[in-house]
């Protein structure tokens, strides 16, 4: 989420600026991967843990490619990305932040070797 809103504010998502559009759209993904790629327990499970709520969950996103333009002028460059389930929910993050998701996501995969 701080993510989305940090592109927002750069004017990076000509869609929108506004918080509520991503909150939107988070809740619609938490909601979609727990009704279509989740088994009743993991569901049961993930409800317990997050109370329902897509900001107490890890969503998945995906890069869609790195971009350098915004309205259609030079900018720094930063990430298109996308939240799973739904490759059409396309937003624009700075680039620390998807720095920082490969990160995280390369310490869990060395931790669990």
């Amino acid at each position: 989420m701080a993510a989305a809103i940090a592109g927002a504010k750069r004017g990076y998502n000509r869609s929108s600026d506004d918080p509520q559009v991503y909150k939107d759209l988070f809740q619609r993904s938490f909601d979609e991967m727990l009704k279509d790629v989740c088994s009743r327990a993991e569901r049961k499970r993930v409800l317990k843990n997050t109370k329902g709520s897509y900001a107490l969950a890890y969503l998945p996103v995906g890069l869609a490619l790195f971009h350098e333009h915004k309205a259609m002028q030079p900018c720094e460059r930063h990430a298109r990305v996308f939240a799973y389930p739904n490759m059409a929910s396309v937003f624009d993050i700075p680039l620390e932040y998807w720095e920082r998701f490969c990160a995280q996501q390369s310490s869990l995969y060395n931790d669990a070797a």
